[in-house]
């Protein structure tokens, strides 16, 4: 699998915050917010996104929000990077 620089260190983010939504360290909390963003030629996303979230919802507390867009071209610029404030209330 190839990943990119800014996947790399979204992934190390997501891992580090992990523990917080580990089923035995707190009864009732709320689940960790994910984001996963995929999409694009190259890779199998489709599966990935599958194995990704199901893998780790297995483990974890976590409520996913998937965007999966871009269709088999390098040049496709992903949605949610267009919005102002994206990163607001995180």
């Amino acid at each position: 699998m190839c990943f990119n620089r800014s996947t790399c260190i979204g992934l190390l983010a997501f891992c580090c915050a992990l523990g917080a939504a580990l089923p035995g360290n707190a009864s009732g909390a709320e689940p960790l917010r994910a984001l996963l963003i995929t999409g694009g030629c190259c890779h199998d996303y489709d599966a990935q996104k599958k194995i990704l979230t199901e893998g780790i919802s297995a483990r974890a507390n976590v409520t996913w929000t998937i965007v999966h867009e871009g269709g088999d071209t390098r040049e496709h610029l992903v949605s949610i990077y267009q919005k102002a404030g994206l990163g607001e209330g995180l």
